[in-house]
């Protein structure tokens, strides 16, 4: 273990010092020409991919490398300058530069791909060698379970049915006659700007249009509803950071339509000139503010916005050099703003097809530590309400009794977040409920949340059923409020997530069973509709839940051997036959 330790050391070192020889230069890139141009290369990319075609596997691994370089330029370049000599640069992208920048960018992509396999062997998952001076083998296990495969399927599967209902009304009659006037708008109103790049006039059937669409799609993330409109950070209701993301992601969506419409009205013009812009950051907050005013002034409970409070959303959701720690992680998720000065900003267009809301919750959790971890607190009472609201929908005489303290002796052993009785059956459910944060592609994240869940979940079963074997009924009645009229009790242990359940897979047991959110809804909505069950008693979920557990194995993961070189360090990924 010790030796395994040391190499994986070897290996971090050799990655680090790989990149340190990049410093150069992001030092004398006094006009931030390599940043721009990055990230430029980046949004030309995805935006070909997102509307064009699906690419082949070697073209996928390409842009994933592409994209964990970006995301490691764009820390390194900020961080290597007080400032940039002029940030609202605006030059031609050709060949050349193109060229550099890829060999750059592919550079930083590998060694963040490097980072991220040392993580999974850090993990416990893959296992690393030396074979050389500074050669490293990493070997993947021959059976690789895909342990998230499930949870995404049922995931998606909600997230299709949205898909298709929002597709549905935006071919209605009405949208299409209205898109039409949205298209003629678009290409009217867009010109030349400087021979080579864009201009394009306001208008308010544009604004209307594309913020519908966009904060209508933000409803399909993941983490829109992880808190309540109405809880604060920094003073300000996370509503209101919700709606900057809607407008921030219309504009984008605004600015690639006009982009379209410009190469089309002037073939001069190309479309890697156009797509990553500069813009003035208090110009657009003042816009930003009365957007978020315009458009909230609908919604329940809202309140007036002000420009400071504006400006503070802008913090938030905008990367800079004051919170480059937000990059800190390979995978780490994307900013839609990239400031390259106090008065400018680009828009990073890659990160608007990603995950904006994972980049608020990073950037929430870093500016407000304080708020975040007291609103984490705050979001068990919103799971025990809709789960309470769903069980009631399909079933009768249940009693509930939350946040249950299990004591002996006058000391406590644990706590029972949701007790569920069955008063006719005396079916009881000991819920334990996990409202996680969100890890997306960060697998140490992922390593560190996953771990701690088990750990926590694994010491909550161990006292639950330490206390059930050392108390008798009648005890177990008493803390749990249930009256001598129920009948003899058969005792259930469920977890319930919000995000992610199956690290608690090899928890389960006959009477122990564990779900997410989505699983729990989709289990319930499979009981509705299976005839041949009985839904005359809860158990009935109990059995469904089972049933997806043994889905959850179906898929396994195959890794193709690939070999990875940067100047004189190479390292090789295999998986076991």
């Amino acid at each position: 273990m010790v030796l395994a330790d040391n190499i994986l050391k070897d290996f971090f070192n050799s990655l680090n010092k790989q990149e340190g020889l990049f410093s150069q230069l992001f030092e004398d890139d006094r006009l931030g020409m390599i940043l721009r141009s990055a990230v430029n290369e980046l949004n030309l990319m995805i935006y070909k991919n997102h509307s064009e075609y699906k690419g082949s596997f070697s073209q996928e691994e390409y842009h994933y490398i592409f994209k964990l370089g970006v995301s490691r330029l764009i820390k390194l370049a900020l961080e290597a300058r007080p400032s940039f000599e002029n940030p609202s640069i605006m030059f031609l992208q050709n060949s050349e530069i193109s060229a550099e920048t890829h060999n750059i960018v592919c550079g930083l992509g590998m060694i963040e791909h490097g980072r991220r396999v040392a993580q999974s062997v850090y993990a416990g998952h893959t296992k690393i060698v030396k074979t050389g001076d500074n050669e490293f083998k990493i070997t993947i296990p021959t059976t690789l379970i895909d342990e998230e495969n499930h949870e995404k399927y049922i995931s998606n599967y909600y997230k299709e049915q949205y898909r298709e209902n929002f597709i549905g009304i935006f071919k209605s009659r009405f949208i299409e006659r209205f898109k039409i006037d949205v298209d003629n708008k678009l290409y009217e109103l867009v010109y030349p700007y400087e021979t080579h790049f864009i201009g394009y006039q306001s208008a308010p059937i544009l604004d209307e249009f594309f913020f519908g669409l966009t904060y209508a799609e933000l409803f399909n993330h993941d983490g829109v509803d992880t808190f309540h409109y109405s809880v604060k950070f920094g003073g300000i209701e996370f509503q209101k950071y919700k709606l900057a993301i809607g407008f921030i992601m219309s504009v984008i969506e605004k600015h690639v339509r006009f982009s379209e419409k410009l190469i089309i009205k002037d073939i001069s013009v190309k479309l890697e000139n156009i797509l990553t812009i500069t813009l003035n950051t208090d110009e657009f907050i003042e816009s930003m503010c009365d957007a978020i005013n315009y458009f909230g002034s609908t919604l329940e409970g809202y309140t007036q916005l002000e420009l400071n409070d504006a400006r503070r959303i802008f913090e938030v959701l905008s990367y800079s050099r004051r919170n480059t720690k937000l990059l800190d992680n390979p995978g780490a998720e994307l900013p839609m703003l990239i400031q390259s000065s106090d008065e400018n900003f680009f828009f990073c267009i890659a990160a608007r097809y990603s995950s904006p809301l994972q980049y608020l919750h990073d950037s929430l959790r870093f500016h407000f530590n304080k708020d975040y971890d007291k609103q984490q607190q705050s979001r068990e009472q919103v799971l025990q309400r809709a789960i309470k609201s769903v069980l009631n929908k399909s079933f009768g005489y249940l009693e509930y009794q939350q946040n249950i303290k299990v004591k002996e002796n006058g000391r406590t052993l644990t706590d029972i977040d949701l007790a569920v009785t069955e008063k006719n059956t005396g079916i009881v459910f000991l819920c334990q409920l996990k409202h996680q944060e969100l890890y997306g592609a960060d697998l140490h994240a992922k390593h560190i949340r996953t771990s701690r869940l088990k750990k926590q979940a694994s010491n909550w079963l161990t006292s639950v059923n330490n206390w059930l074997s050392n108390t008798t009924e009648i005890d177990v009645r008493k803390c749990l409020q249930i009256t001598k009229h129920v009948p003899k009790l058969t005792i259930y242990k469920l977890f319930i997530t919000k995000h992610y359940a199956y690290p608690l897979k090899e928890l389960s047991d006959e009477y122990t069973a564990y779900c997410n959110w989505a699983q729990f809804i989709y289990a319930m909505q499979l009981i509705s509709n299976d005839v041949r069950i009985s839904k005359s008693s809860i158990s009935s979920l109990i059995c469904k839940l089972k049933e997806l557990e043994g889905r959850a194995d179906e898929n396994y993961i195959h890794e193709p051997t690939s070999k990875w070189k940067i100047r004189d360090l190479s390292f090789t990924l295999e998986q076991k036959q």
